[in-house]
């Protein structure tokens, strides 16, 4: 579906010399057009490997020989090859009361934060994208995967659809001591975007189920400007059914609470029923009269089964607060 005439047509309406730019030569100190960037290396070194790139020079392996490319590289010690079991509940979190026998141990943490305004519209890939992005620019310490392609440990909750916010989100993270986490979650804020705020975080131990597999509850409120009305099927109690595989499910069972806050505002509970997952959709349009497009949904909390009641995943025995 490319049409090459189209972007030419956009670029002469906007004043782009496409051929300058395609053919303009870059000196050492020049200024690029990805200069605001910082991934750490200086951009001497990545003249030089450019260098080195044209002339066919062979970079050594930095593992056996560092070039010193700006990288604050950290040498190898016996601390990684611990179980992150021999941290323990008594392990100095706080970068002041840090020892340096657990430099550099991996701990998991919790966070919850908000997703509101204008970010309700990020995908799920794209949120992830913004948060690890902040929490870089905050300078977590975060822990990366092993392999070709190492990524930072950091995992979500029950993903939301696009255009619905969340008031009460959780995501867990690896981190490497030193860590001070009342620092860093005043430093997150601090960057990130407008609509996206975490407000607390704790320290997991690795006792904890992840949050895919604890979370099975879910609170909702829908609103609708103009007014929100039941449907008939669900007002009269009628059966609800939906197919899934070639199997119906019973949307009733799913559905805990349904109350009325006011002619525009309806709080809904639903929770997974065994392997049966909720599906949002499907109950909104169940629920509801009228096209489910125009409602606008928050997710205000969540819940997993623990010690015979419901509880939110994030209640740590020490937690650290965002001021307001």
């Amino acid at each position: 579906m490319f049409d090459f005439e189209r972007w030419t047509r956009a670029m002469e309406k906007t004043g782009i010399d496409a051929p300058e730019i395609a053919m303009k030569s870059y000196e050492p100190d020049s200024e690029l057009p990805w200069d605001n960037i910082s991934t750490g290396v200086e951009k001497g070194y990545l003249w030089k490997e450019y260098g080195n790139a044209l002339s066919g020079r062979f970079t050594t392996d930095c593992r056996k020989q560092c070039h010193k490319c700006g990288l604050d590289c950290r040498p190898g010690s016996s601390i990684a090859g611990r179980s992150d079991e021999a941290v323990g509940r008594g392990l100095p979190l706080s970068t002041g009361g840090a020892v340096k026998t657990f430099q550099g141990v991996p701990v998991n943490f919790r966070m919850r934060y908000a997703k509101t305004g204008r970010m309700r519209y990020l995908s799920h890939l794209e949120l992830m994208t913004a948060l690890i992005r902040a929490m870089r620019r905050a300078g977590f310490p975060l822990k990366y995967s092993d392999g070709f392609h190492p990524s930072p440990k950091v995992s979500l909750g029950p993903a939301l659809g696009v255009g619905v916010g969340g008031l009460r989100e959780y995501l867990d993270f690896w981190v490497l001591l030193p860590f001070d986490a009342a620092a860093a979650l005043t430093g997150l804020n601090a960057t990130l975007p407008e609509g996206l705020r975490a407000d607390r975080i704790t320290p997991l131990y690795g006792r904890e189920k992840s949050l895919n597999s604890f979370i099975v509850r879910y609170a909702y409120e829908i609103r609708r400007e103009g007014g929100l009305s039941l449907s008939e099927k669900f007002a009269g109690g009628d059966e609800m059914h939906v197919m899934r595989k070639d199997a119906p499910v019973d949307l009733r069972r799913m559905i805990e609470e349904v109350e009325r806050v006011d002619a525009q505002t309806v709080s809904i509970t639903v929770c997974d029923v065994g392997d049966i997952s909720v599906r949002l959709d499907e109950v909104l349009s169940g629920v509801f009269d009228g096209p489910t497009e125009d409602l606008e949904v928050t997710r205000t909390a969540m819940f997993g089964w623990k010690g015979g009641n419901w509880v939110e995943p994030l209640e740590g025995e020490k937690v650290w607060t965002a001021k307001s």
